[in-house]
C-alpha cells in the first residue's frame, strides 16, 4: 500500500492518496476515490486494511471520515468517528496491538464522540475508548511492544 498526498498514481483516475502494489500481478491498483491525504495505514491480522487520514466520505461512505477500512473490494465506515462532539483534523498514527484493538493518534478532540478520547484512542471492533485523559499534543506515531505488551506514542 502507498498513501500519502499524491494524485492520480500511476495515471489511475480513481488513484488519489492511497494505491496498492499487486506483487502477484506485478501491476497498481486503487482503493477508491478519497478527498483528502492518507497519513496512517495498518492492517488486521484478517488482511482488512484500515487508513486514516485528513478525508471525509471515504468511498462515498458517509461515515467514513478520518478513518475507514477495505477489505480488498469496498470502503467500509469503522464506527462513526465524527460524530457528536467530536473535533477531528486527521488520523496520523495507527496500530494493532495484541488482542487485535486498532489504536488510533492523530489531531483530534472527541473521538467518535467519547469524551476524553483526545488525540489517542482505540478501537475495539465494536466501540471506541479514551485512553486515560488524552494526549495534550498530536499523535504522530505508534508502535506496539508484544513482548512487554506496550503501546509506544
Amino acid at each position: 500500500m502507498w498513501a500519502g498526498t499524491f494524485l492520480n498514481f500511476d495515471n489511475q483516475a480513481a488513484g488519489d492518496y492511497l494505491a496498492y502494489y499487486d506483487m502477484v500481478t506485478e501491476t497498481w491498483g486503487t482503493v477508491s476515490a478519497l478527498n483528502g491525504a492518507v497519513t496512517a495505514l495498518a492492517i488486521s491480522s484478517t488482511g482488512i486494511v484500515y487508513f486514516g487520514g485528513a478525508f471525509t466520505n471515504a468511498g462515498g461512505v458517509a461515515a467514513a471520515d478520518y478513518l475507514a477500512q477495505w477489505d480488498g473490494s469496498s470502503v467500509t465506515a469503522v464506527g462513526t468517528p465524527n460524530t457528536g462532539a467530536a473535533s477531528i483534523t486527521s488520523v496520523d498514527a495507527m496500530v494493532f496491538d495484541g488482542q487485535g484493538r486498532l489504536w488510533i493518534g492523530g489531531a483530534y478532540l472527541n473521538f467518535g464522540d467519547v469524551a476524553a478520547a483526545d488525540r489517542i484512542c482505540y478501537w475495539d471492533g465494536s466501540n471506541y475508548y479514551a485512553v486515560g485523559t488524552g494526549a495534550n499534543s498530536s499523535v504522530l506515531a505508534l508502535a506496539y511492544d508484544a513482548i512487554a505488551d506496550r503501546i509506544y506514542v
